[in-house]
């Protein structure tokens, strides 16, 4: 892009535009499909292509508007981890961090499509939760990359502590400018 361009693009498109000088700026209209989703302040083509299983971006989306509440979509724990899962199967980086933040937050993982209750006996989510993180983090989200490294700088969900497994994802996401990784890696104090 060059200075003045401009870019329009649908919702399910990410839009991480790279700047090599000079300052971005973002002006976000949100358009709705008709009166009626104006006024009950609902997305419709994100519920109709997360439902068509059509975008995985939609299934995100869905999956977190399921998990507030909101934008005409009810509250509800198995909606947002069918979609997220959904998604999250197709590779989608912020549905496997939302999932992986999902499970950390005391949701079980469930066994399976078929299985919509029973608890993993063996506690198997805490490895789903490392297994999410890793994909997404290996896919460049730097949310993932930065979990990730606290992971292994402090042994959570069984993962071994490894200080430089920790420094490598704090440092993939601090070259990306995220700024708690960017903290992590110059407080000394976290690596004596």
């Amino acid at each position: 892009m060059r200075r003045g361009d401009a870019i329009l693009h649908r919702y399910d498109v990410m839009h991480g535009v790279q700047l090599n000088e000079g300052t971005r700026y973002s002006l976000i209209l949100w358009m709705a499909q008709d009166e009626e989703s104006l006024q009950k302040k609902a997305v419709p083509w994100v519920t109709r292509d997360a439902l068509e299983k059509r975008s995985v971006h939609a299934a995100f989306l869905h999956g977190f508007n399921a998990d507030y509440g909101m934008y005409g979509v009810e509250k509800s724990v198995t909606e947002t981890r069918l979609y997220w899962e959904w998604a999250a199967k197709r590779g989608h980086a912020l549905s496997q961090y939302n999932l992986a933040m999902f499970f950390m937050r005391g949701y079980k993982y469930f066994k399976d499509e078929e299985d919509h209750g029973e608890e993993d006996e063996n506690e198997s989510w805490r490895l789903r939760i490392v297994s999410l993180l890793t994909e997404s983090a290996e896919r460049g989200l730097d949310l993932a990359q930065h979990a990730l490294a606290t992971e292994y700088k402090y042994g959570y969900h069984g993962v071994k502590k490894d200080d430089d497994i920790a420094k490598y994802w704090y440092s993939a996401a601090a070259k990306q400018g995220y700024g708690r990784s960017i903290q992590a890696l110059l407080d000394v104090s976290r690596w004596s």
